[in-house]
């Protein structure tokens, strides 16, 4: 963990870590990823394809332990990284029977993290006096087990305290049932820190939807630039010090 100060606050991130992992996985020359997940994908296990019949050419990995190895090195960065949660919870799914597909994916989040590697959390000295907490869920997202994903994270002013990504223990039988649920889990969380207001966003504007699916370069951009990261690590901070990351910027640049 490395730690960056100005007057204006203390930024928490990892960029060294991250760029000793692009290093050893040879990405250097690679052209970095906009998102962390493919809109869209699908991954599923080697029992579920035997059960279907759809294998084909996603072989199971002669060596596991090169993939299990990478999810691990990926789950120490969403200590500050929300934004590769939900990809790294999806992943660390398949530890146990790893497959191309898989492993596709998953160097797919180095590539994407290898876009700024310097992002981290900002901690601001003067933030506003209040608690927010944003929830969401994906009904029955999970392609082997039909199980929905919940996703939240909890603000006190522009500071991000906590966030989750993780997979339902049972399965919802509507999507109310599992927004319900997700909303469950983030009351849990909050309910010692005192007053509970509960408020409706449109999917456009739910900073958790980042935590619960795969989304669009421009709703991803979008959503990371709400979540309070910052990235000191670009030209322009090296007059100004630590500076808003320009999401868009970088985005339209890839």
């Amino acid at each position: 963990m490395e730690f960056a100060r100005n007057a204006g606050g203390m930024l928490m991130h990892q960029r060294k870590y991250t760029l000793e992992l692009i290093s050893d996985l040879g990405l250097g020359g690679s052209k970095p990823s906009v998102t962390p997940v493919e809109l869209h994908l699908k991954l599923t296990t080697h029992e579920f394809d035997l059960h279907v019949g759809s294998s084909g050419a996603d072989s199971l990995l002669a060596d596991p332990s090169e993939y299990q190895q990478l999810v691990g090195r990926l789950l120490y960065l969403t200590i500050i990284r929300p934004d590769i949660s939900f990809a790294v919870q999806h992943l660390s799914q398949f530890m146990h029977a790893p497959k191309a597909s898989h492993m596709k994916a998953a160097v797919r989040v180095v590539k994407y993290v290898k876009q700024a590697p310097g992002l981290g959390l900002y901690m601001a000295v003067q933030i506003a006096d209040t608690l927010q907490a944003y929830c969401d869920a994906d009904w029955g997202s999970c392609i082997n087990t039909r199980k929905s994903i919940t996703g939240y994270m909890i603000q006190f002013g522009s500071a991000l305290l906590s966030w989750k990504s993780k997979k339902q223990p049972t399965i919802s039988r509507s999507s109310a049932e599992a927004e319900y649920r997700s909303l469950a889990s983030t009351i849990a969380e909050v309910v010692q820190a005192g007053l509970v207001m509960i408020q409706y966003l449109p999917t456009q504007e739910q900073p958790a939807d980042i935590l619960t699916k795969g989304l669009s370069s421009a709703q991803h951009a979008y959503l990371v630039s709400k979540l309070g990261l910052k990235n000191i690590f670009i030209p322009p901070s090296l007059k100004g010090g630590i500076e808003d990351y320009d999401y868009d910027k970088q985005v339209a640049a890839s």
